[in-house]
């Protein structure tokens, strides 16, 4: 496929997704049995038209983004740090599919 083509069908595809940026805040501490961890002191997502939604709960983030996605249809959600992110949301278990990170 021709490089002028294959842009063209990336926009038609691209025009249809909507598209967020997100990122979490965290702090770092030692639990009761002095094992360090960390906790979300804050998140943040925004769409292209700067709305935004926060938050410091972490499950209250990810059902607003499976929320939207149910009724905006095919969706991309950049994370500020998605190495950190993803693995902190996969390891408190809010993960439901996998997570591409490109």
């Amino acid at each position: 496929m021709e490089d002028k083509e294959r842009r063209k069908q990336l926009r038609r595809i691209n025009s249809s997704r909507r598209i967020y940026g997100a990122d979490l805040e965290t702090d770092t501490f030692h639990d009761e049995n002095g094992v360090p961890d960390a906790k979300v002191v804050q998140w943040c997502v925004m769409d292209v038209a700067k709305q935004v939604e926060t938050g410091t709960d972490l499950r209250k983030m990810m059902d607003y983004l499976i929320k939207r996605m149910k009724f905006d249809g095919a969706s991309i959600v950049y994370f500020h740090n998605l190495n950190y992110d993803g693995t902190f949301i996969e390891r408190n278990g809010l993960s439901s599919s996998p997570v591409s990170q490109k």
